[in-house]
């Protein structure tokens, strides 16, 4: 990707307010993980903390398209984790949200760790990667709208903190 493309992706990213969540839906063509380590890349740059909400081990799925591609991973291996679902081991895991459980106390340990970011930091970005898979292997809508109702919309106008989602 070209460097143009990368100062327009920053300006943009300049503009989210926050308590915005922003929406990145991408075709499995795309080099969404080319777009990914640019806002990680970013992020670090403006000094901005971020935490990967890792949904069923995506996570590793993305570290691996850009060693592939031979871009560096050390801004996800230093990135803080929120695993949600999964069984792939990460560095520097926050918190580990089972899908099994009830959605209450989904809710409370995914809010829970994220007030413990909140209380270290002024501001900071949730990156949240494979979101929309987690409901798309056989499980019900009322699932998806648990999952959404009682985990992410809740964090949308959150002061601290906007999130950007790949789905």
């Amino acid at each position: 990707m070209s460097e143009k493309f990368e100062l327009s992706l920053g300006e943009y990213l300049k503009t989210i307010q926050r308590g915005e969540v922003v929406l990145v839906e991408y075709t499995s063509d795309e080099p969404i993980h080319l777009i990914l380590h640019m806002i990680l890349r970013y992020l670090k740059r403006e000094n901005i903390p971020v935490v990967i909400l890792d949904v069923l081990d995506h996570l590793h799925m993305f570290r691996n398209h850009l060693k592939f591609a031979g871009v560096p991973t050390d801004l996800i291996d230093e990135a803080r984790v929120i695993k949600i679902g999964g069984i792939i081991s990460d560095r520097n895991v926050l918190g580990k949200i089972d899908l099994t459980e009830d959605p209450a106390v989904m809710r409370t340990k995914y809010h829970k760790t994220l007030e413990q970011l909140a209380n270290e930091h002024e501001y900071f970005v949730r990156v949240g990667l494979g979101d929309g898979q987690a409901f798309e292997n056989g499980q019900e809508p009322w699932d998806l709208e648990v999952l959404l109702g009682t985990v992410s919309r809740p964090m949308i106008g959150h002061e601290k903190s906007w999130g950007d989602y790949f789905r």
